[in-house]
């Protein structure tokens, strides 16, 4: 890690902001620092599908840094963020003076690989108020008071049910007390209960 912070340097990205484009050449992987960056595809039909919401300690992008290729996705800073951005040139000659390196870039897309493979069993096996509470947590939710910037549209898509289902979901959390909603954002009232909701 201490090799690798050596060779990042550091962003800032405005709310709204434009990190990467879909289709654009991939030449970096980044690490989210503070703030929130949501990962977005277009569609055939030219509709825009929210892929994952990441928030701090979560990298993306490692992919290209093996091969470099296009960019299946786009993302912006869902919030005012900061990155650490790591080029693909430099860490591919890290990687290849320090052969233990491979074994732990093995490792990040193996977890990388189980974690698709548990949203997937996720949108089989958990309804919607615990899919929901599982897709916050590591938006920063996990204590009280965080606001999460992020709209029922865009929750309903990454959870692949309807903006409805969304809806009444965050009406029982907010009964419940875990959670308040406002325009365009989520604040949480107990993140303790949040966690709980997960099972």
């Amino acid at each position: 890690m201490r090799a690798i912070a050596r060779l990042a340097a550091r962003r800032r990205l405005a709310s709204g902001e434009r990190l990467f484009e879909q289709g654009e050449a991939g030449d970096a992987a980044y690490v989210v620092i503070a703030g929130a960056i949501r990962v977005s595809a277009m569609g055939d039909d030219e509709d825009e599908i929210v892929l994952a919401l990441l928030g701090p300690g979560e990298a993306f992008g490692e992919l290209a840094l093996i091969d470099g290729a296009p960019r299946s996705a786009g993302a912006e800073a869902a919030e005012p963020s900061e990155l650490l951005v790591i080029l693909r040139e430099p860490f591919l000659a890290w990687l290849a003076s320090e052969p233990a390196a491979s074994q732990a870039v093995m490792r990040t897309l193996t977890r990388r690989l189980r974690a698709t493979n548990e949203a997937l069993a996720d949108s089989s096996f958990l309804d919607v108020r615990q899919g929901l509470a599982k897709q916050l947590l590591p938006l920063g939710a996990a204590r009280d008071g965080a606001r999460l910037v992020i709209t029922q549209q865009q929750l309903a898509q990454l959870l692949g049910v309807t903006r409805e289902a969304v809806n009444e979901a965050l009406r029982r959390l907010e009964d419940e007390g875990v959670a308040e909603l406002g325009r365009g954002a989520v604040t949480v009232a107990d993140a303790r209960r949040l966690t709980r909701a997960t099972h």
